[in-house]
């Protein structure tokens, strides 16, 4: 298929790797070697990617012409830094279809009809779906003796009434998920014009290491919370696709202080409120939904909103999409009048946004005081 982009199974990446290069690396060598290698994959820029291939070329030179010949030029198609951000649904081998393919064969056989293969395809894939469809549906369906019933009734209401169990059940589990999480507000300093600018200045590059024997998973799981990209790459992902960034912020675990950025385009592509487009239709109950007639919620709307009542056009989100990047332009949402009332968590973070980039540089007591003192004349 023309439009289909490839990439390499990391099985067999791994698997052609020893075959061609442990001969050629002492028996101490070779799991060092290995475990480099695989740093290296997991490079989170393509500039990070060059700087640890460098290296490694340099340090294994009975190994760098097969490695520069043979997988340096297709290093877009397996390295994490220029696969990761492509959507795979997490498939990175194809164990998957060679397991297909070999029940395939027993199903079918030289013997049997193409109507016989096809029913007995068929019959496999409702034994496969009903035990999880059954236990999605039951899930979805109840009122879960959780606190999450209370922080999301807004999402809630909107998932049951117009979606199906399983993406109920998706949504259920990530709101659970969302609880082990704070986010901040980034701010850039005066004089500094644009983001990628900003983050020059202050992302370092941060390894990541495979979690529970990740790298023998035939799937990524997406449960290595410290699996990323660097935010430089990112922004630069995002200005090279004629974006603009209007706001970035920091979202940490609070257990393992894994971070994160999340980037709100200038577009109005983004919303923070929930929005069924963030769904894809292939999970709605009805495939035909009209997006325009479901208004988009907070977490506590949901109990005083009528989804039959148009709202005032200014307190509308614009329609969220699946996938920001490859969908069209969106008009930029207007903004809310200045004497607009807003919470008092609003006015917490917010402050201590601006106050983060104050202290920055308090390191002395004597900055400290002089600190306090210039927010004291403000008063």
């Amino acid at each position: 298929m023309p439009l289909t982009e490839h990439y390499f199974c990391i099985h067999h990446l791994g698997g052609n790797m020893e075959l061609h290069l442990r001969r050629s690396l002492t028996p101490d060598e070779w799991p060092k070697f290995r475990d480099q290698f695989w740093k290296v994959y997991r490079a989170v820029s393509p500039d990070d990617f060059e700087s640890k291939w460098q290296q490694l070329t340099a340090h294994y030179p009975s190994v760098q012409q097969y490695l520069d010949d043979e997988l340096y030029p297709c290093r877009r198609q397996w390295a994490w830094a220029y696969t990761s951000h492509q959507y795979t649904c997490g498939i990175r081998t194809n164990s998957r279809v060679e397991g297909e393919n070999r029940v395939n064969k027993a199903i079918g056989g030289p013997k049997k009809s193409l109507k016989q293969l096809f029913d007995g395809l068929n019959e496999r894939t409702d034994g496969q779906t009903v035990q999880e469809m059954t236990k999605s549906r039951d899930s979805s369906r109840r009122q879960h003796p959780t606190s999450i019933e209370s922080i999301f009734p807004g999402p809630l209401s909107l998932v049951r009434q117009y979606a199906g169990p399983f993406a109920l059940k998706t949504c259920y589990e990530q709101m659970e998920l969302s609880m082990f999480y704070r986010v901040e507000t980034v701010l850039r300093p005066e004089g500094v014009d644009n983001w990628l600018e900003y983050a020059l200045q202050i992302s370092p590059v941060v390894e990541f290491n495979w979690q529970n024997s990740e790298e023998m998973c035939t799937m990524n799981t997406f449960q290595n919370d410290e699996a990323h990209i660097s935010t430089i790459f990112l922004l630069r992902l995002i200005t090279g696709r004629g974006l603009t960034v209007l706001h970035l912020f920091r979202v940490i675990h609070i257990g393992t202080q894994a971070l994160h950025m999340v980037a709100i385009l200038a577009d109005g592509n983004y919303s923070l409120k929930f929005n069924m487009g963030l769904i894809r239709p292939q999970w709605y109950q009805n495939k035909s939904l009209d997006l325009k007639t479901v208004p988009a919620v907070v977490a506590r709307e949901a109990q005083a909103i009528r989804p039959d009542i148009a709202l005032p056009a200014m307190s509308q989100a614009p329609l969220i999409t699946p996938n920001p990047l490859h969908s069209s332009a969106h008009q930029t949402p207007a903004a809310p009048p200045p004497t607009q009332t807003v919470a008092a968590r609003t006015v917490y973070h917010e402050a201590n946004s601006v106050l983060r980039s104050l202290t920055n540089g308090v390191q002395t007591q004597e900055q400290l005081d002089d600190l306090l003192q210039d927010l004291g004349e403000l008063g």
